[in-house]
């Protein structure tokens, strides 16, 4: 793992029985949540080890954008049918997060399309 360009990655150092020094982190980065998927109108994701909150965003009606604001949930499903209009397409994105501030926010993923009946 390299340093950030902004140089703010953190860290100690600690002694073990193996080596005089080794390199502790403060923090460790949160992976992008896996496998976003629709499931009849609800999107769902796995979940994330050390993030206790995602943010899921839907995207614009028929289109890649994405222009409303993400909703923040604690868990690895959120329902966007009333969202939604009937015949149009969606994808919706998320992201995971931890709210201590330990951990740097993780990379978007992207779902793939819904076309809602």
């Amino acid at each position: 793992m390299g340093l950030p360009a902004d140089g703010t990655y953190g860290g100690s150092f600690a002694t073990s029985s193996q080596s005089a020094l080794r390199f502790v982190p403060s923090f460790i980065p949160l992976a992008a949540p896996e496998n976003p998927r629709w499931e009849d109108g609800v999107a769902v994701w796995n979940s994330v080890t050390y993030a206790n909150r995602y943010w899921v965003q839907l995207s614009d009606p028929d289109s890649n954008t994405f222009s409303g604001s993400p909703i923040s949930v604690t868990g690895t499903m959120y329902n966007f049918n009333s969202a939604m209009v009937s015949g149009k397409t969606y994808r919706f994105r998320v992201y995971a997060t931890h709210i201590d501030g330990n951990y740097p926010d993780s990379a978007t993923a992207t779902s793939g399309t819904y076309k809602k009946p």
